[in-house]
């Protein structure tokens, strides 16, 4: 079923889930079989729903019956798995007709139809649609074949229930003797009533519905044969193991007899065909097959019988002699027919043994009559049989006539071995429907035939010895190793040892006939060691493998005999060295005259005698056998010696056969006293029987079979080779040395190549086979010599300037179709990878190049000459074409897995550089980086169409090819994660041309299984291979290529591609995908990479995230939708009737595990971990899919779950050193103890990092009202108040081992230096990884790399693997521990705004914190892995704490939290100096600034709270505090130091934290003692350092724009003057930092001509968009400069006199420019900022005691000129503020932000300026107005002080200020181009009042939302309190200036009326009031009292409105000061001269 899933492209997945439809008879046979994997306990539950089937195994399915078809007709069927099964009327029709065709059950036939179209993947709507009677006959058709497949499978079941696999599941071994209890109670009832059935079928005729037609005639005719031959398979499967009874046994072979081995058929004339001709044929195989093994006469083999025994148990047909009789009888009266030779065989070796049994005295009374039957008298009448002799024993009888010529005994017997039941191949080529060919069983069978023929018979005596050898080799020497393994290690174990010897007579012929006759021996051993046809590599080679080959060895290398043929056509010479004698019995033989020097060495002595065993007579040569031991190796050696020399002399090579003449020769010393006769080859007569080529391919085979296996075999063979014989004589020596074997192969393969222009055929094309086979296995053990004959030989691989010879020779295979050679090379080049691999650190570095060069040449070949043109080759069989694919595409896939990501930092020290790096370059570059579409083409076309073809192969039963080719899927899928993977990490971020051909799809052309052409999409085929359960790694490897595939995609720019627009059934995928991980029967690894891929997908894939997340397809035709919703409702309903429910989506799946908790936590914990990251993943994107997890999100139960897995208990950390006890044992899991706590902590920390995703979803709410709290919110708050300290300790723990990691970095750097871990890291996914001992490092890898190792003892490569081991379980446990604590770092910073009101949870977080702080401090541990571990620690406390921020913490928690903070800032271990040097990996430095910041805050509240204020609380203070500014001063000066040199925004970042915890360290409440740390800072010489950086640092923005743009800010410059400011804060502080030359270098640095020049702007033309970084310099420079006056004006005349007066003097054009501001030019924020600042600064300098107690004319002067200035700026500002309509059209914004925020403010007019502050719908507006007014009253404050307002205010009645004079003109009228005026000053203070008012009256908001503050600048947002507050200072100033300067003129001597109104400007002129005015003008005098009513009038307003804000007021203080002045207004300015 599973592979027909695989085609479907249009069928729904989710329809009819029953399992009688889901699961067909064929999928099931598959399951029992174990070639598809699935649960037992549904195999069992879908058989038992089949149970009336099963147990009726003749003719299980039902006929037609009116019950059944009413049931139809209804249209609601229910079925046995109580599903309802809807059938509409379209189905019903269909139901009839193939109820009627088939006379089928209409139920049945109802569950055939849905099962058709569900498992064969066609549409069943559009098929049943379609009426057309072409089409419906098409349809039953198609359903017919599918029935009769149904029924085959049926039946197919039962052969694996009665022997089932060796390596079956224990389960499914259990389930066999279930379901056969079931069906078969008694199987020899069984049997017989299936032999029955079976002669049944031989008569049945053929249904009046199959007559239709001739070719309906034929398929009817050869299904019934089909099941004839299931029915045998059952019965030899059935008798394979008990023995069988008499009566089972008599009424097989009554059968046999009557249907004359199944030729006698009732429907002959109807089975004509090739198909039916093979059927028949089978059928007879099998046959002979069951009536050789029902005879049970392997039993009799192995156990000697005893008739008195055998009669007590009744066990058996023996037991019957009845039965035995009447068996005798039938086969006594078998024709001559050649059929019948192997029973004959083997009822003669029955006989047999019970004639020696009966030899006894106690023979049963029951056999008496019997044995005097086969034990006949002189009368007897054998004639039945053949004439044979009457004394003759009757088993001597039978087994002459087996082997009588007519029999054709082995032409039988080689029929047998050659027909499908004992080869796969022949099977695939013949089209057989034998279900499963080759199986032990059936050559187990043909091999108890052999040996009853050797137990029955001399094989000496036997003529047709050539045929038996052909036999013996096909029996043991064709078939894959699996199955014929078997045989020889048994027969090397057993048969050949036992003491009878006849069973390995054929082998001791051979040996006496070698080697005259020398191929016998060769290929017989070569066929018993048990390679089959496969190759063997030494590293893949089992214990049973290399004891076969040792036997083949042992016995090859120990012959005892030497036969050799003398000729008698020359006397002289024959009695020159033998003579003939004759022994006592008058026996004659042979002896040699002289000593006899043989080939291969050995030395035959003088006097030796040989027995004679063959004379021909007069003339004719003589064989003669010695008795001499000897070795064939040496033997076979020199005959491929001689044949070297044979093919150069052909060849015309004479210079190299004098280097052949030596072999094995020797010839005598000068000394030598006794003559030895050389014999060669030659002289020996050696028969080669064929070809010469074909006899050196077979040895070269026999060589290759042993060497292959064995390392220790294939040094001894050719050390063997290369010694020399014992020389008895003691006076031979060499001439020289013989050519070794490694030379002779080598010369060998040389000689092929270099003459396959020659064309020779087939038999050049094996030789080369052979010859490269040998190199093959030569390769492991010499490889300095192969890799240096492949070096400098470019027959093989050709090189840059000649091509090889192999692309002539593989020409020639492809004219034939057969690759044995194309596959044997392939073998070499792999080989040659995995000896460059395995010995990458054994070899030195030449030669580790020459192997690069040559791998290199032969990739280049295999590519060139094969990968890219072996699709198009024709192929004889088609597992060639697949195998060839497997080979080359594991080849890439192994190089790309073994070499590392990432290239050597040193290549003299990695040689893998030059074998891994450049081979998985070149890979690489053929598949991405230089890609075309000739290389791509052969992986995607087998990927896109190998499902089509899977589907194809398993209808044609060829599961052999079908495994090929779903293992050529598997890894090409694998090939292409590998190169996706890689692609990731190699910065490509466009498409290649891989993606590019899996997204857009390929022709089928001519693979198609289909005669019609079409598109494929490999996506969709990829996505349908998931579901091939028939296979145990294709499901897997196309999920892992998936999640690659999204991975790799996700970065192509501009948008990566969709994978749901590129699948047809992409809904139907998504909801199999939930399926399947829902599925408790699938692998866990199954499922769990499912998680994976659905994680990637939400991350990568929206379009596909949506479908797994709802199950719905998303379309973008709304209008279609809603038309055809009626439609779906009804199909819905109709879905619903049909027992189908809704499929969940993923998130559904996923909190159902969440839900199985209590089950899964404990025993798959992987799997909840998995399920949890998939819904952390999705909670990422929360706002995509609100939809779906709005209800999730509502109901508790789901937040009560996850917070039940964070309050999980853990458990103690399992140590990692436990798994070594554990390895190695077979069942054992080493380090699950381990993975399985990392994956419990990182489900906690999924669950806590959800929890923390929510809340910050729920944070980001973008209405306007207050967001509503969470869901999980009360969950929450319950498990933070259930977790306690422990659970958070929790957070923080990891038990990584650093002296582990210091360890194997030890052993590496000591014992394996050129190793390093990189290389072996698993390329593995992150969201792929296990935990375990894989996590990090393949275990196999680094085992594979360590014992390869040169010169390493293996003890220390054991230490050094389990390290590794438990670095994985380490990092394992790191990794988990960090992203839990990671979580609940994220948790606490998303939960701090909704922790408002919550006081306990708030005091326990803090407890908390103090107890994490406390843990963090006791770290002893050291490395870079702690080090980050300390960092994440550090992160999450500071999480904690900020929970804290706005709460004043308990004394013991601050407490506790001060001293731990000492420690963690004085720890040795990770000081945080060695952070910011980054001597440490991980930089937490930071972290511990923000700890000190928060640390030093509280202790600011808590000094200043004498409560709270202890000595122990201070004394902790100091201490921390102290450690924390040495720490800060010293990182100062390193970090100033730094970035003289370089602009770097870390530095930057660590700056800022610096200054500002210095700024927070160094207030005097929290250390008093300045001079302390000053001390310190003199000692560094910091605040020069600070200076000097300054000076060289870029304040302009003009000489780091590229810097400044994309950070919005200037690195380094804003930091130095925060640390000014904190500096100039303090008195002693601000000394130090005048006394340094901060003023100077205020004076001299980059900005100073622009400033000097008044041209620096709030805006720069190559900034656009952006606050001018130097002007924004130039307000901290202002902001620096006042607060330095505010700490030293009143001390610091110089400073003030010199520095001060001297930066206005200098910067005066910049400063005058902001004063002159007017309504006609624009208003921006750094522009009200600036003004501010200029302001301040002017203030300052007023402000202080030195300006105002000294007579400096310089201040003075500055001074009056700002007053002048500031009265003009007054008057626009007043202005401004009168027409808010006109102020806000003259704000501009400088950022997009602010112009967005100003237009969407200013979309309507106002009435008044109060109407301005309403920070609801003007929240910018309302801030600027805030600081305006703050800027007024600065102005005003300013004016007063500069007008000695308080002197006047204090002064008594006619007491005059010297030099006083009056700055306002007493005038009401206010004009824009006059300074301000009395009258100004009234409107000023009057829209404060309003302001205030409107203020008071207000009700809403207090603050602007923090998402409309501007980055441009930090502009407060607006507070009510605080504007007020400026407000009333506003009023305040206004009206103390206003008095006091009409006080002013009232008391100036000669107001007069003449005098023109007076102004700061003519007052500059000197003018002399009392020269000028004679007297006081009454009217002007009214007019003065007239403003100071005004005034009054204003304060009783400010009075009355100020007054409803002084109820915070405790002292009563916030109306005084205007009693006051109303007081002094009625006494000075309205009661005057009165």
């Amino acid at each position: 079923m599973a592979a027909n899933q695989a085609t479907s492209t249009s069928s729904s997945l989710v329809d009819d889930p029953s399992n009688l439809i889901e699961y067909t008879y064929d999928y099931l046979c598959s399951a029992v079989k174990g070639r598809i994997k699935e649960n037992p306990h549904l195999i069992k539950e879908s058989l038992n729903l089949r149970g009336s089937k099963v147990r009726k195994l003749v003719d299980p399915f039902p006929k037609p019956s009116s019950t059944s078809r009413k049931s139809v007709e209804s249209g609601a069927v229910t079925l046995e798995d109580n599903v309802i099964l809807r059938v509409d009327e379209e189905q019903q029709e269909a139901v009839w007709e193939i109820s009627e065709k088939l006379q089928l059950d209409e139920v049945e036939s109802a569950i055939l139809l849905r099962s058709y179209f569900y498992n064969e993947g066609y549409d069943m709507r559009a098929s049943l649609a379609d009426k057309s009677s072409g089409r419906r006959t098409e349809l039953v058709e198609e359903v017919t074949q599918f029935y009769f497949q149904e029924r085959i499978s049926l039946l197919r079941i039962f052969p694996p229930l009665f022997c089932p696999q060796v390596d079956a599941d224990e389960e499914l071994q259990q389930l066999a003797t279930e379901i056969l209890s079931m069906a078969a109670p008694s199987i020899s009832e069984f049997v017989r009533e299936v032999i029955a059935h079976f002669i049944s079928l031989t008569k049945r005729e053929l249904p009046p519905q199959a007559l239709s037609s001739a070719h309906s005639s034929s398929q009817w005719a050869k299904q019934i044969l089909k099941e004839q031959l299931c029915y045998l398979e059952i019965i030899f499967s059935a008798v394979w193991d008990p023995p069988c009874t008499g009566e089972v046994v008599l009424d097989f072979y009554k059968m046999m007899y009557e249907v004359s081995f199944g030729s006698n058929q009732r429907n002959a004339d109807f089975i004509l065909d090739e198909e039916s001709t093979q059927l028949l044929r089978d059928i007879e195989s099998l046959i002979i097959l069951i009536a050789v093994e029902i005879l049970n006469v392997d039993i009799l083999l192995d156990v000697p019988l005893d008739l008195e025994l055998l009669m007590a148990p009744k066990h058996g047909y023996l037991a019957s002699p009845g039965n035995v009789e009447k068996l005798h009888e039938l086969i006594m009266s078998t024709p001559s027919d050649p059929r019948f030779a192997p029973i004959i065989l083997t009822w003669a070796y029955v006989l047999k043994q019970i004639t020696v049994a009966a030899q006894g005295d106690d023979v049963p009374q029951e056999y008496v009559h019997f044995l005097g039957v086969i034990s006949p008298k002189d009368d007897d009448d054998l004639s039945a049989v053949h004439n044979q002799s009457a004394l003759e024993p009757a088993w001597t009888t039978f087994a002459k006539a087996a082997l009588s010529p007519q029999m054709q005994l082995f032409r039988v017997f080689g029929g047998l071995l050659s027909s499908p039941l004992l080869s796969a191949e022949i099977a695939v080529g013949v089209g057989s429907s034998i279900a499963d060919p080759n199986q032990v069983p059936y050559r187990a069978v043909a091999r108890t035939l052999l040996i009853l023929l050797t137990e029955l018979v001399r094989v000496e005596f036997i003529e047709e010895m050539d045929a038996l050898v052909d036999v013996w080799v096909t029996l043991y020497g064709s078939g894959p190793s699996s199955v014929v393994l078997p045989l020889c290690h048994d027969f090397w174990a057993v048969q050949a040892v036992r003491e009878s010897t006849d069973r390995r007579a054929l082998i001791d012929v051979a040996r006496d006939r070698f080697p005259v006759q020398f191929r016998p021996i060769i290929r017989i051993l070569r066929a018993m060691t048990g390679t089959g046809a496969d190759f063997v590599a030494c590293s893949k080679a089992d214990d049973l493998t290399l004891k076969c080959s040792r036997d083949v060895y042992d016995t090859f290398a120990n012959l005892q005999t030497f036969t050799l043929v003398i000729r008698t056509d020359d006397p002289t010479a024959l009695r020159s060295l033998y003579e003939v004698r004759a022994d006592s019995s008058g026996v004659f033989a042979y002896s040699n005259m002289r000593p006899l020097k043989l080939p291969g060495g050995s030395t035959l002595l003088a006097r030796s005698e040989g027995r004679i065993l063959s004379h021909g007579g007069a003339g004719a040569p003589i064989v003669v056998m010695w008795d001499h031991k000897h070795s064939g190796w040496k033997i076979a050696l020199e005959f491929l010696t001689e044949y070297l020399k044979k093919r150069r002399i052909a060849t015309g090579g004479r210079e190299s056969v004098n280097t052949l003449d030596v072999t094995f020769a020797r010839s005598a010393s000068s000394a030598s006293s006794v003559k030895v006769h050389q014999l060669r080859l030659e002289d020996i007569g050696m028969e080669l029987d064929g070809d010469e080529q074909e006899v050196v391919s077979d040895v070269l085979d026999l060589f290759r079979s042993v060497i292959s296996t064995s390392y220790d075999l294939t040094t001894e063979l050719v050390k063997s080779l290369s010694a020399a014989e014992d020389d008895q004589l003691g006076n031979f020596k060499p001439e020289s040395q013989p050519p070794d074997l490694v030379e002779v192969i080598l010369l060998i393969l040389r000689d092929a190549l270099s003459t396959s222009s020659a064309s020779r055929g087939t038999t050049s094309t094996r030789l080369v086979t052979s010859a490269l086979s040998v190199l093959t296995a030569l390769l492991p053990v010499f490889p300095g010599r192969v890799w240096t004959f492949l070096r400098g030989s470019p027959l093989l691989f050709g090189d840059e300037r000649q091509k090889g010879s192999t692309p002539t020779l593989l020409a020639s295979e492809r004219v034939v179709g057969s690759y044995a050679m194309t596959l044997t090379l392939l073998d070499l080049v792999r080989a040659l990878f995995d000896e460059g691999l395995g010995n990458m650190y054994s070899h030195p570095a030449t030669l580790q190049h020459l192997k690069t060069d040559v791998l290199l040449r032969a990739l280049a070949f295999v590519h060139n000459d094969i990968w890219m043109d072996h699709m198009t080759w024709k192929y004889n069989k088609l597992s060639e074409r697949f195998e060839i694919g497997h080979k080359i595409v594991s080849l890439y896939s192994e190089i790309l897995t073994q070499a590392p990501l990432t290239l050597p930092a040193d290549p003299e020290k990695a040689p893998e550089r030059s074998v891994l790096t450049d081979l998985a370059t070149f890979v690489m570059d053929l598949f991405l980086v230089r890609a075309t579409a000739s290389s791509i083409n052969p992986i995607v076309h087998i990927i896109a169409t190998g499902p089509q073809l899977l589907h194809a192969l398993h209808q044609a039963k060829r599961y052999i090819d079908q495994q090929f080719l779903a293992n050529l899927i598997t890894v090409n899928l694998h090939l292409c994660r590998l190169i996706l993977t890689r692609k990731r990490t190699s910065g490509v971020n466009r498409i290649c041309l891989l993606e590019q051909s899996l997204f857009m799809g390929v022709s089928t052309g001519a693979f198609s299984v289909t005669s019609r052409r079409s598109r494929i999409n490999p996506i969709e085929t990829v996505a349908l291979l998931i579901k091939e359960r028939a296979y145990m790694d294709l499901p897997l490897a196309a999920i892992r290529l998936l999640t690659a595939l999204c991975c790799s995609v996700a970065a192509t720019q501009p948008s990566p591609p969709s994978i749901v627009a590129h699948l047809s059934n992409a809904g139907d995928l998504a909801v199999q995908f939930v399926r399947l991980v829902q599925q408790p029967s699938e692998e866990l690894p199954f499922r769990e990479a499912i998680w994976s891929l659905m994680s990637i997908a939400v991350e990568t894939q929206p379009a596909l995230a949506n479908l797994l997340i709802t199950g719905k397809v998303q379309t973008s035709h709304p209008q279609k939708d809603a038309s055809s919703e009626k439609e779906r409702g009804k199909e819905k309903e109709k879905a619903q009737a049909g027992g189908l429910a809704p499929s969940p989506g993923a998130v559904t799946a996923a909190v159902h595990v969440l839900y199985s908790m209590d089950t899964v936590w404990s025993d798959n914990p992987s799997l909840i971990a998995h399920a949890l990251g998939f819904l952390d993943v999705v909670w990422q994107h929360s706002l995509e899919h609100a939809a779906v997890l709005n209800p999730v999100r509502a109901d508790d139960r789901f937040w009560d779950a996850l917070a039940s897995v964070v309050k999980m208990e853990t458990n103690d950390v399992p140590s990692i050193y436990e798994v070594e006890m554990v390895v190695e044992g077979d069942d054992a899991k080493p380090g699950e103890p381990v993975a399985y706590h990392a994956y419990r902590t990182l489900a906690k920390a999924h669950a806590v990092h959800i929890f923390a995703l929510d809340m910050a979803s729920s944070s980001h709410d973008d209405s306007e009202s207050k967001a509503a709290k969470p869901a999980c919110l009360p969950s929450l708050f319950a498990m933070l108040k259930d977790v306690g300290q422990a659970q958070l300790k929790e957070a923080i723990t990891n038990t990584c081992d650093p002296q582990l990691h210091d360890e194997v970095r030890q052993a590496l750097a000591t014992d394996f230096p050129l190793f390093s871990l990189d290389s072996v890291r698993t390329q593995a996914l992150p969201v792929e990884r296990k935990f375990g001992i894989d996590y990090l490092f393949s275990q196999e890898r680094v085992k594979f790399f360590l014992f390869g190792y040169a010169g390493t003892d293996a003890v220390l490569s054991h230490a050094l693997l389990g390290r590794i081991r438990w670095l994985n379980l380490d990092w394992s446990l790191t990794d988990s521990q960090i992203a839990l604590t990671r979580s609940w770092k994220r948790l606490m910073q998303e939960i701090v705004p909704w922790t408002k009101g919550q006081a306990d949870l708030v005091s326990g977080v803090m407890t908390a914190a103090a107890a994490v702080a406390e843990e963090i401090a006791k770290e002893s541990r050291s490395g870079d892995l702690v080090a980050t571990v300390h960092s994440e620690r550090l992160s999450l406390l500071l999480a904690m704490l900020n929970i804290t921020w706005t709460s004043p913490p308990k004394a013991a928690d601050f407490l506790s939290l001060l001293n731990s903070v000492h420690d963690i800032i004085s720890s040795e271990k990770f000081h945080p100096l060695d952070s910011l040097r980054g001597a440490t990996s991980s930089h937490f430095h930071r972290s511990i600034l923000e700890l000190v910041y928060y640390c030093a805050r509280n202790a600011r509240i808590i000094v200043r709270d004498s409560k709270r204020h202890s000595a122990e609380q201070a004394l902790a203070i100091g201490r921390t505090i102290s450690v924390a500014l040495n720490f800060v001063i010293e990182a100062l000066r390193m970090v100033f130091d730094s970035a003289r040199d370089k602009q770097d925004e870390e530095l930057d970042e660590d700056m800022r934290l610096l200054v500002a915890v210095f700024e927070q360290c160094t207030r005097p409440e929290v250390y008093p003692s300045q001079s302390t740390w000053l001390a310190t800072c003199q000692e560094s010489d910091l605040i020069r350092a600070s200076l000097e950086l300054f000076v060289r640092t870029d304040i302009s923005g003009l000489s780091a724009s590229s810097t400044a743009r994309p950070r919005r800010q200037l690195l380094y410059s804003r930091h130095i003057l925060h640390f000014h400011i904190a500096l100039a804060s303090l008195p002693a502080a601000a000394e130090r930092l005048a006394h340094e030359g901060v003023m100077t270098a205020y004076c001299s640095n980059e900005l100073t001509p622009h400033l000097e020049a008044g041209v620096v702007d709030a805006t720069n033309t190559d900034l656009p968009g952006e606050w001018n970084p130097a002007h924004r310099s130039w307000c901290r420079l202002l902001s620096v400069t006042t607060a330095l006056i505010g700490v030293l004006g009143d001390s610091g005349g110089h400073f003030v006199d010199t520095e001060i007066i001297g930066f206005i003097q200098l910067y005066g054009a910049q400063l005058t420019r902001v004063l002159l501001w007017n309504v006609g030019e624009p208003v921006t924020l750094p522009l009200l900022e600036e003004m501010n600042r200029v302001v301040g600064l002017f203030h300052a300098i007023a402000s202080s005691s030195f300006v105002q107690h000294s007579a400096h004319p310089g201040a003075a002067a500055i001074l009056q000129a700002f007053a002048e200035r500031a009265l003009k700026l007054l008057q626009q500002l007043n202005y401004a503020l009168s027409h808010p309509n006109h102020l806000s059209a003259l704000l501009e914004g400088i950022t997009a932000d602010e112009r967005s925020q100003l237009e969407k403010e200013n979309h309507s007019t106002v009435d008044s300026s109060s109407e301005l502050a309403d920070p609801v719908k003007r929240p910018l507006l309302s801030s600027i107005i805030q600081k305006v007014l703050a800027l007024v009253s600065n102005i005003l404050l300013t004016l007063a002080i500069i007008g000695k307002a308080g002197d006047i205010l204090a002064s008594a009645e006619g007491i005059k200020i010297p030099g006083l004079a009056a700055q306002v003109a007493p005038s009401a009228k206010v004009s824009l181009n006059e300074p301000a005026s009395i009258g100004t000053l009234l409107e000023l203070g009057g829209w404060a009042i309003d302001i205030a008012r409107h203020l008071t009256a207000k009700t809403g908001p207090n603050a602007l939302p923090k998402a409309l503050l501007l980055p441009s600048l930090t502009l407060l947002p607006f507070e009510q309190k605080m504007t007020l507050n400026a407000a009333q200072q506003t009023v305040e100033a206004t009206l103390v200036y206003a008095t006091t300067q009409l006080s002013l003129w009232l008391s100036t001597p000669g107001f007069q009326s003449s005098a023109p109104s007076p102004s700061p400007g003519r007052a500059e002129e000197g003018m002399d009031w009392d020269q000028r005015a004679g007297r006081v003008d009454d009217r002007l005098k009214r007019e003065v009292r007239d403003l100071a009513t005004d005034l009054q009038v204003l304060m009783a307003r400010a009075k009355e409105v100020f007054a409803k804000t002084s109820a915070d007021d405790e002292n009563g203080t916030t109306l005084v000061l205007f009693e006051v002045l109303i007081g002094f207004g009625h006494a000075k300015l309205l009661q005057r001269d009165r």
